[in-house]
Protein backbone atom coordinates (compact mmCIF):
# COMPACT_ATOMS: atom_id res chain seq x y z
CA UNK A 1 0.00 0.00 0.00
CA UNK A 2 1.34 3.86 -0.71
CA UNK A 3 -0.38 6.42 1.40
CA UNK A 4 1.01 10.03 -0.40
CA UNK A 5 0.31 13.30 2.00
CA UNK A 6 -2.09 16.09 0.73
CA UNK A 7 -3.79 18.37 2.77
CA UNK A 8 -6.42 16.77 3.02
CA UNK A 9 -5.05 13.50 3.60
CA UNK A 10 -2.79 15.37 6.33
CA UNK A 11 -5.96 16.23 7.75
CA UNK A 12 -7.35 13.01 8.02
CA UNK A 13 -4.67 11.00 8.84
CA UNK A 14 -4.73 13.47 11.79
CA UNK A 15 -8.31 12.72 12.66
CA UNK A 16 -7.54 9.13 12.69
CA UNK A 17 -9.18 8.07 9.26
CA UNK A 18 -6.54 6.23 7.71
CA UNK A 19 -5.86 3.71 11.23
CA UNK A 20 -7.89 0.83 10.19
CA UNK A 21 -5.90 0.49 6.65
CA UNK A 22 -2.83 0.87 8.24
CA UNK A 23 -3.40 -1.28 11.31
CA UNK A 24 -4.29 -3.94 8.69
CA UNK A 25 -1.34 -3.23 6.86
CA UNK A 26 0.40 -4.03 10.40
CA UNK A 27 -1.98 -7.44 11.06
CA UNK A 28 -1.41 -9.03 6.80
CA UNK A 29 2.05 -8.39 6.91
CA UNK A 30 2.33 -5.59 4.07
CA UNK A 31 4.63 -2.81 3.67
CA UNK A 32 3.21 0.80 3.87
CA UNK A 33 5.26 3.14 1.55
CA UNK A 34 4.78 6.33 2.95
CA UNK A 35 5.03 9.39 0.64
CA UNK A 36 5.57 12.30 3.59
CA UNK A 37 7.85 14.94 2.56
CA UNK A 38 8.05 17.83 4.06
CA UNK A 39 5.93 15.77 6.97
CA UNK A 40 8.89 13.10 8.13
CA UNK A 41 6.67 13.80 11.71
CA UNK A 42 3.63 11.07 9.76
CA UNK A 43 6.08 8.20 9.86
CA UNK A 44 7.27 9.11 13.09
CA UNK A 45 3.83 8.51 14.50
CA UNK A 46 3.04 5.58 12.44
CA UNK A 47 6.39 4.19 13.49
CA UNK A 48 5.48 4.04 16.85
CA UNK A 49 2.27 3.05 16.88
CA UNK A 50 2.72 0.45 14.53
CA UNK A 51 5.89 -1.20 15.66
CA UNK A 52 4.84 -4.39 13.52
CA UNK A 53 4.33 -2.86 10.21
CA UNK A 54 6.86 -2.21 7.72
CA UNK A 55 7.52 1.53 6.79
CA UNK A 56 9.46 2.58 4.02
CA UNK A 57 9.94 6.24 3.88
CA UNK A 58 9.73 7.08 -0.20
CA UNK A 59 11.91 10.12 -1.13
CA UNK A 60 13.50 9.93 2.33
CA UNK A 61 11.00 12.15 3.39
CA UNK A 62 12.34 15.35 1.64
CA UNK A 63 10.77 17.47 -0.97
CA UNK A 64 12.31 17.06 -4.61
CA UNK A 65 10.85 18.17 -7.69
CA UNK A 66 9.31 18.37 -10.64
CA UNK A 67 6.27 17.74 -8.01
CA UNK A 68 7.49 19.98 -4.97
CA UNK A 69 10.29 22.69 -4.52
CA UNK A 70 13.28 21.58 -3.09
CA UNK A 71 13.58 23.45 0.81
CA UNK A 72 16.44 25.55 1.58
CA UNK A 73 18.85 23.57 2.52
CA UNK A 74 17.83 20.38 0.41
CA UNK A 75 18.54 18.43 3.49
CA UNK A 76 17.51 19.93 5.60
CA UNK A 77 15.08 17.64 7.07
CA UNK A 78 17.82 14.53 7.40
CA UNK A 79 17.81 15.00 11.56
CA UNK A 80 14.35 14.17 11.35
CA UNK A 81 14.84 10.97 9.19
CA UNK A 82 17.72 9.80 11.15
CA UNK A 83 15.74 10.00 13.77
CA UNK A 84 13.47 7.54 12.29
CA UNK A 85 16.63 4.80 12.51
CA UNK A 86 15.31 3.94 16.19
CA UNK A 87 12.38 2.49 15.06
CA UNK A 88 13.63 -1.40 13.39
CA UNK A 89 10.54 -1.54 11.25
CA UNK A 90 11.44 1.60 9.41
CA UNK A 91 13.22 1.84 6.32
CA UNK A 92 14.14 4.36 3.43
CA UNK A 93 13.63 4.13 -0.02
CA UNK A 94 16.75 6.21 -1.21
CA UNK A 95 15.77 7.75 -4.51
CA UNK A 96 15.74 11.21 -5.82
CA UNK A 97 19.42 11.79 -4.28
CA UNK A 98 20.15 13.73 -7.82
CA UNK A 99 17.14 16.27 -7.18
CA UNK A 100 18.46 16.86 -3.89
CA UNK A 101 22.05 17.67 -5.27
CA UNK A 102 23.48 21.31 -6.49
CA UNK A 103 26.09 19.97 -8.75
CA UNK A 104 26.52 17.84 -11.75
CA UNK A 105 27.02 14.00 -11.67
CA UNK A 106 28.17 11.97 -9.67
CA UNK A 107 26.35 14.60 -7.13
CA UNK A 108 29.77 14.58 -4.53
CA UNK A 109 27.84 17.19 -2.42
CA UNK A 110 24.96 14.59 -1.38
CA UNK A 111 27.38 11.57 -0.04
CA UNK A 112 28.15 13.13 3.15
CA UNK A 113 23.76 13.08 3.56
CA UNK A 114 23.97 9.58 2.25
CA UNK A 115 26.40 8.10 4.08
CA UNK A 116 24.88 9.38 7.85
CA UNK A 117 21.52 7.59 6.30
CA UNK A 118 23.22 4.70 5.26
CA UNK A 119 25.16 4.20 8.98
CA UNK A 120 22.05 5.29 10.72
CA UNK A 121 19.77 2.92 9.22
CA UNK A 122 22.41 0.45 8.48
CA UNK A 123 22.26 -0.65 4.63
CA UNK A 124 20.14 -3.50 5.09
CA UNK A 125 17.27 -0.54 5.89
CA UNK A 126 17.97 1.50 2.68
CA UNK A 127 16.24 0.52 -0.75
CA UNK A 128 17.60 2.33 -3.78
CA UNK A 129 15.17 3.51 -6.75
CA UNK A 130 15.86 5.68 -9.80
CA UNK A 131 12.82 7.65 -9.60
CA UNK A 132 13.68 7.87 -13.73
CA UNK A 133 10.20 8.55 -14.62
CA UNK A 134 9.70 11.98 -12.79
CA UNK A 135 13.25 12.68 -13.86
CA UNK A 136 12.97 12.35 -17.74
CA UNK A 137 8.99 12.91 -17.60
CA UNK A 138 7.55 9.98 -18.42
CA UNK A 139 4.81 10.66 -15.95
CA UNK A 140 3.61 13.49 -18.13
CA UNK A 141 5.32 16.22 -16.17
CA UNK A 142 6.75 18.88 -18.43
CA UNK A 143 8.66 22.18 -17.61
CA UNK A 144 6.23 24.76 -18.19
CA UNK A 145 4.14 27.68 -17.49
CA UNK A 146 1.75 25.79 -15.12
CA UNK A 147 5.30 24.14 -13.65
CA UNK A 148 6.36 27.38 -13.08
CA UNK A 149 7.12 26.62 -9.21
CA UNK A 150 8.45 23.04 -10.25
CA UNK A 151 12.16 22.96 -10.27
CA UNK A 152 13.92 21.38 -13.19
CA UNK A 153 16.18 18.71 -11.75
CA UNK A 154 20.13 19.68 -12.68
CA UNK A 155 20.89 17.36 -15.58
CA UNK A 156 17.98 14.91 -15.63
CA UNK A 157 19.57 11.67 -14.47
CA UNK A 158 19.32 8.90 -16.77
CA UNK A 159 18.64 5.41 -15.53
CA UNK A 160 22.26 4.72 -15.94
CA UNK A 161 23.57 7.85 -13.98
CA UNK A 162 21.19 7.19 -11.15
CA UNK A 163 21.99 3.46 -10.81
CA UNK A 164 26.07 4.09 -11.57
CA UNK A 165 25.64 6.82 -8.50
CA UNK A 166 25.47 3.67 -6.39
CA UNK A 167 27.21 0.84 -7.87
CA UNK A 168 30.30 2.58 -9.17
CA UNK A 169 30.89 4.18 -5.82
CA UNK A 170 33.64 3.63 -3.33
CA UNK A 171 31.86 5.19 -0.54
CA UNK A 172 29.70 2.26 -0.24
CA UNK A 173 31.44 -0.84 0.32
CA UNK A 174 30.19 -4.20 -2.27
CA UNK A 175 27.89 -5.89 0.74
CA UNK A 176 26.39 -2.30 1.63
CA UNK A 177 25.59 -1.95 -2.54
CA UNK A 178 24.38 -5.23 -2.52
CA UNK A 179 21.56 -4.32 0.48
CA UNK A 180 21.02 -1.04 -1.31
CA UNK A 181 20.55 -2.42 -4.92
CA UNK A 182 18.30 -5.53 -4.43
CA UNK A 183 18.36 -7.64 -1.32
CA UNK A 184 16.64 -4.81 0.88
CA UNK A 185 13.66 -4.62 -1.07
CA UNK A 186 13.55 -8.54 -1.83
CA UNK A 187 13.21 -8.28 1.86
CA UNK A 188 10.82 -5.49 2.36
CA UNK A 189 8.60 -7.16 -0.09
CA UNK A 190 9.07 -10.66 0.53
CA UNK A 191 10.21 -11.31 -2.63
Amino acid sequence: MVVSFTPESLRRFHEGLWDRAIAACEKHGLPLFVFCSGHLDIAHSIAMRYPGLRLVVDHLGMKQPPAEEVESPAWRRIPELLDLAQFPNVAVKMCGVPSLSSEPYPHEDTWGHVRHIVDAFGASRIMWASDISRFRGRLGWRPGPSQERSQVVRDRPTYAASLSLFRDTALLTEDEKRWVLGDTARRVLIW
